[in-house]
């Protein structure tokens, strides 16, 4: 099973030893995706402060400096206790906020939104670190080998970050429904692509079994989330493919003359920039499959065998 975090994340800061890249990364995608969502529908719910404050981390104090300075003398006597009680914990701070901004008129409510958006990008920038996490190099590989556009990768990015941290779940997917199709504005606009993109890249994402969908809401593999989190040549070997014994029939058995499979052996031999195909059909049986593993063994290259179930 994939695991899940409860992330207290208000002790993430920069240049702090022993720094958890994977923590950095999902907290960047979040900032990216929140700032879009407020940049968009400029809505300051219980929920959204929740999140907003869970992004931030200790830097959530820094709203209620912000809010003290809009504040008459007795609003900061009366309000100053609820943000104490509060301290850091990222609910309590919310709704904290949320009763000062029931007092806002039009005028401080857009100065607090554009302080909540500079709060957010510097958070972001704060979040930098030096190479790059492991589940960037997953990804990397994962869009690799299966060629998938930059869209669907960062679909698999966002979904990622929902089945593993229960904060962004709890935003994103419980209260904005963006994983479901009534929610797909908001996702659309996260992402910044077209319905027409999403639609193909779920299509793409669920062809090769790396989405799964039902008829309300599509959600990542279970098996993919693994590999993300943990991708062992052994979780590899079990999912996607597997090595071919090295005993094969000798190339010489074969009902093919020695003339094509000299010329079949000179074009694998050189190294070309991009993959080279061979397609070999014929009936069931007529050593198609043999033929292939005598091939990378004359070639001295290891054979794999695509994984294949019922339903593929």
């Amino acid at each position: 099973m994939p695991r899940r975090y409860y992330r207290d994340v208000s002790g993430i800061v920069p240049g702090t030893l022993g720094v958890d890249k994977n923590e950095f990364f999902i907290l960047r995608k979040c900032t990216i995706y929140l700032v879009r969502h407020l940049n968009r529908y400029h809505s300051f719910d219980e929920e959204t402060l929740q999140m907003v404050c869970w992004t931030l981390g200790n830097d959530m104090k820094k709203i209620g400096k912000f809010l003290f300075t809009q504040m008459s003398g007795s609003q900061r006597t009366k309000f100053s206790e609820e943000f104490v009680d509060a301290g850091t914990n990222p609910n309590d701070y919310a709704d904290a906020v949320y009763m000062v901004l029931k007092k806002f008129n039009v005028k401080n409510f857009r100065k607090f939104e554009k302080c909540i958006i500079q709060l957010l990008d510097q958070r972001f920038k704060s979040l930098k670190y030096r190479g790059i996490s492991e589940i960037e190099k997953n990804l990397a590989s994962f869009k690799k080998m299966f060629k998938r556009s930059d869209n669907e990768t960062e679909l698999c990015i966002f979904l990622f970050l929902l089945k593993t941290f229960d904060e962004p779940e709890s935003f994103f997917e419980d209260y904005l429904n963006c994983n479901k199709f009534r929610g797909q504005k908001y996702l659309l606009n996260i992402l910044g692509i077209t319905y027409n993109d999403l639609t193909s890249v779920i299509k793409n994402l669920n062809k090769i079994g790396i989405i799964d969908i039902d008829r309300n809401d599509f959600e990542l593999d279970d098996e993919f989330i693994c590999i993300l989190q943990n991708p062992s040549t052994e979780t590899f070997s079990t999912q996607l493919y597997s090595l071919i014994k090295s005993s094969t029939i000798p190339l010489g058995y074969h009902s093919v003359d020695n003339d094509r499979t000299g010329h079949l052996l000179k074009l694998l031999e050189k190294k070309q920039n991009t993959s080279t195909h061979i397609l070999l059909y014929g009936p069931p049986g007529t050593g198609k499959t043999s033929f292939s593993y005598g091939v990378a063994k004359k070639l001295g290259i290891h054979a794999y065998e695509i994984a294949r179930d019922d339903n593929n």
